[in-house]
């Protein structure tokens, strides 16, 4: 059998607390996220118009001349989700799916292992997702046929190790690809 991850959404709405024990005690052997899609939505929007300084977590009211009803909204949003259940529980499905399910790793590779960015300059400006136990082989595969191809070797950028193309990467791991090319 596939494995389920149940994206419980509405959390906002009254019936929401009970729907999610029934979830639960109806499918026990399935991960059951309660969520709230729309509220995050809305908060990210709100960020990118600069009304809102929002984490993921938590938010705050950024923008002081606000309209009525966009204000109530938010507000409604931080009573009956954020303060209710923590966060929207949008982050918490794609973790559970990527890690727990799919069980996969986020790899930061690098050109410049010092200060860990490319050559422009900009800071982990990649992050590749790999199956858990990938090597630094697979990791320049799925970068670029080519690298992996003049692969010769692979540095840890926070140790400054040198590490071998069968090293098993950790999630979180930052890693320079050496090659001949």
């Amino acid at each position: 059998t596939k494995p389920i991850v149940v994206a419980a959404n509405k959390i906002d709405l009254p019936p929401a607390r009970e729907g999610i024990k029934k979830l639960k005690v109806a499918f026990p052997n399935y991960t059951v996220v309660p969520t709230a899609a729309d509220a995050e939505l809305a908060l990210q929007r709100a960020k990118e118009k600069g009304w809102v300084d929002y984490d993921g977590k938590n938010f705050k009211i950024a923008a002081s001349d606000l309209d009525e009803k966009i204000k109530q909204a938010l507000e409604t949003i931080e009573k009956n989700v954020l303060r209710e259940y923590g966060s929207t529980g949008v982050q918490e499905l794609l973790r559970a799916i990527v890690f727990d399910v799919l069980n996969l790793i986020i790899v930061f590779p690098v050109e410049d292992e010092k200060h860990f960015s490319d050559h422009f300059g900009k800071v982990l400006p990649d992050a590749i997702l790999l199956k858990n136990g990938s090597t630094p082989l697979q990791l320049a595969e799925a970068i670029h046929t080519d690298l992996a191809k003049h692969f010769l070797h692979a540095v840890d950028a926070r140790t400054g190790m040198r590490v071998s193309r069968e090293h098993e990467l950790k999630n979180g791991d930052v890693i320079k690809i050496v090659s001949t090319k």
